[in-house]
């Protein structure tokens, strides 16, 4: 239900029965030209946001110097991560090779002796490439968010007596280097906690020190706000200043004489908020914080009657003029919105005060979680692919404890260095004991098997959609056909993507990096094979790629997982997928890798069908003494007189006995390139047997293997198959119908 009020302004009340309409005063035509330019002004910030975005404004590393040794001079510009033997760090430029740049670059340092601190300024010997990630549907977008950082390059530090420290001073980096001080001071008072991280992250806005199992609790109850220093601390700050600074000046009469406390408290409050967010880093979301709050303290000194509504324009376009790609970040929509939600929900509403404490309690606060959840619903399946539904429960306990106790004990902590280091950690103790008991809570919260639900939202209609069916719920009690909003929503949040019909198949070749994972789907089952490497103990290719993908396509269950052999760069990611996603059965060449789970051995000869879908193992030979490579389960599908031929990493010496038993069955209208490409397979006599119309190359941009080889990728060429990679296309999808093979290429 949508009103369009012209001429006018209207309030509405929290009963149908008793709606007021009350027109304003008719303002003059002065009144109409501000509204008018206050448009015109917005609309022009959001057209220079979306200019500057295409017009790419940060520098970016020139093509030509990809993958190039050079040398590079500049300054240490953020906290250093420490991660088992390298440092990661950015580095603000001043010099790459001979010539003066100013751009910003993200650097891995493996192996380095000693510690690097923010503001020194290094010379250093490095390999870099333009910013780049997986490029496959529902993963995170890494070139993306390099690109609303800033970053121009990303590369790692070669050995080399080059590399040495130019200089290193205070007068550098001075916010850095007391933040990084900061951090030490925090990490030494509590002793290694396993909590640390997160007082860290509350004071100096460095989350270096947070895990990723902690990072799972906060996404599955919906507190990860509560660790992203942003307009909830930024607010409490500014209003513990303020009550505080009014209270002591009410009582210097000699001040109030000249200047009104609230004035001066307002003042206060807003540069104790400042030096907060500065300390925090002064990112996107302090930033916003901080211009809402300016906008607010303006008015007030003012003393002019500014509505929300527009206070808000004002500070969505200050934000975008200071950072014009804002626009494109999660973080400033899902903000900006939620501050919609709750001002659509709560404006205009009347609250009799003759309630319990219990009932106005439920009114200010427990009903503000629920109309979050439920008002960022679409834009949270459309972002996230999911929504916490015990995130209410999480967060009415966990915004007043942490916001009105962890947050003031760990800032006073700070403040009282300088005067009492005893009292300093006790205070810090005290903060993180306090921060445990919320822990706690959270960890038992994420546990339930129903605290996420999983659901994805792909096309920007659906969202609309969505805004409508919510708008309509969250309307005053008493309005007419909110059930209206639920029948809206109801296909929303349980639609799913369209199988293919009996007797197709749709495949996807996923992109993750130097590996293989990919996705057979039939009408009614779904098959994985391999799941792609495991780059560290923190991060692999199943949960960023396979995992984000399937939940992308609204599925919950795996009937088959494939895994062709033990290397990582098929194997790595399977333990993220076991535990995400329910697997039905499991397939592998290495049966003993997946112990204690049942895994069966893969052999040539084994088929099954589903759906109208044929599907067959063509190697290893049973009882043959292939292993690793050669002994990879290969997988032939067959829907009519359309294939897909899935080879894992087997070299020359298995494809030689695979041709010469299944040669009349090996013609393929897709083939995944045996070794990624590799010269050690796709002999000439594998190439003509299995005569591809598409050959697929699962490889990393710019590896270090060089794959694909020109000279398997001529061989293919020259029976006339289209070269695909997954480094130049992204994620590759095709869908075999009887009538016609159609491919998309997510790049």
């Amino acid at each position: 239900m949508i009103y369009v009020v012209i001429g006018g302004q209207y309030r509405i009340v929290s009963s149908y029965k008793s709606i007021k309409i009350n027109r304003m005063n008719q303002k003059g035509r002065g009144s109409c030209l501000v509204n008018c330019l206050s448009y015109c002004l917005l609309m022009a910030v959001i057209m220079y946001s979306i200019c500057s975005y295409w017009c790419s404004l940060n520098w970016t590393l020139p093509k030509s110097m990809e993958a190039k040794v050079v040398t590079v001079e500049g300054y240490v510009a953020s906290l250093p991560r420490l991660s088992g033997r390298a440092w990661s760090f950015y580095l603000h430029l001043d010099r790459i090779g001979k010539v003066h740049v100013s751009g910003k670059i993200k650097l891995a340092w493996y192996q380095v002796r000693r510690a690097i601190h923010v503001g020194d300024r290094w010379q250093l010997l490095v390999k870099l490439k333009r910013p780049r990630g997986f490029a496959d549907p529902g993963a995170f977008d890494y070139a993306q968010y390099l690109r609303l950082q800033g970053v121009g390059a990303t590369g790692y530090v070669k050995a080399g007596a080059i590399n040495h420290l130019l200089c290193s001073h205070w007068q550098d980096y001075p916010v850095g280097r007391l933040r990084a001080y900061l951090a030490r001071v925090i990490g030494r008072s509590l002793g290694g906690d396993s909590l640390s991280g997160v007082i860290t992250a509350l004071v100096v806005g460095s989350r270096n020190g947070i895990s990723q199992r902690q990072w799972q609790v906060f996404r599955d109850t919906g507190t990860s706000h509560l660790v992203a220093i942003s307009g909830l601390h930024i607010g409490l700050v500014f209003a513990f200043i303020f009550l505080f600074i009014n209270a002591i000046i009410k009582r210097l009469t000699w001040i109030v004489r000249r200047f009104p406390s609230k004035s001066c408290a307002l003042v206060l409050g807003f540069m104790g908020a400042l030096c907060y967010s500065i300390l925090a880093g002064f990112g996107l979301p302090t930033q916003r914080a901080v211009i809402m709050i300016f906008v607010f303290v303006v008015a007030l000194l003012w003393r002019r009657n500014v509505s929300v509504w527009r206070g808000i324009a004002l500070a969505f376009c200050f934000v975008l003029l200071l950072h014009p790609l804002a626009l494109q970040s999660p973080s400033f929509m899902l903000s900006f919105f939620a501050v919609g939600v709750l001002l659509y929900s709560f404006s205009g509403r009347i609250f009799h005060g003759q309630h319990s404490f219990a009932e106005r309690v439920w009114w200010r606060w427990g009903r503000a979680q629920v109309i979050v959840i439920v008002g960022l619903m679409p834009l949270s399946f459309y972002l996230f692919k999911q929504i916490s539904l015990l995130s209410w429960l999480a967060n009415l306990v966990a915004i007043p404890v942490v916001g009105l106790l962890v947050v003031p004990l760990s800032l006073a902590a700070i403040l009282l260095l300088s005067i009492s280091k005893a009292l300093s950690q006790i205070m810090l103790w005290t903060a993180v004991k306090v921060l445990h008991l919320v822990w706690n809570y959270l960890l038992w919260l994420s546990q339930q098997h129903w605290a996420v639900y999983h659901h994805t939202v792909t096309s920007w209609w659906m969202l609309l959609l969505g805004v409508l069916g919510v708008s309509i719920i969250l309307l005053p009690s008493g309005m007419p056909s909110r059930w209206l909003g639920l029948v809206i929503l109801w296909p929303i949040i349980f639609s799913k993507s369209a199988p293919p019909p009996y007797g197709d198949v749709d495949f996807t070749l996923l992109d993750v990096g130097q590996g293989l994972a990919s996705v057979v789907r039939t009408e009614h089952h779904l098959l994985v094979y391999d799941t792609g490497p495991k780059f560290s103990e923190t991060f692999d290719a199943g949960e960023a790629v396979v995992v984000p993908y399937l939940r992308y396509m609204n599925l919950t269950q795996i009937n088959m997982l494939v895994v062709s052999h033990g290397d990582n760069d098929h194997i790595g990611g399977a333990a993220s997928i076991l535990s995400a996603m329910h697997v039905r059965k499991i397939m592998t060449s290495v049966p003993k890798r997946f112990t204690p789970r049942k895994a069966e051995h893969c052999w040539a000869g084994q088929s099954w069908q589903w759906d109208g879908v044929q599907f067959k193992f063509l190697s290893p030979p049973r009882g043959s003494d292939f292993t690793g490579n050669n002994g990879s389960c290969v997988l032939k599908v067959s829907a009519g007189k359309k294939s897909i031929l899935l080879t894992g990493d087997m070299q020359a010496l298995a494809e030689e006995p695979m041709v010469k038993h299944y040669k009349n069955i090996l013609a393929s209208t897709i083939v995944v390139a045996p070794h990624h490409g590799s010269n050690t397979s796709s002999t000439i006599a594998f190439v003509r047997a299995t005569h591809p119309k598409y050959i697929l190359f699962p490889v990393g941009y710019l590896n270090r293997f060089h794959f694909p080889n020109p000279e398997v990728m001529h061989r293919y060429q020259s029976v006339g198959a289209k070269l695909l990679s997954t480094a130049t296309a992204g994620a590759i999808t095709f869908s075999m119908r009887k009538d016609a093979v159609q491919a998309t290429l997510y790049r």
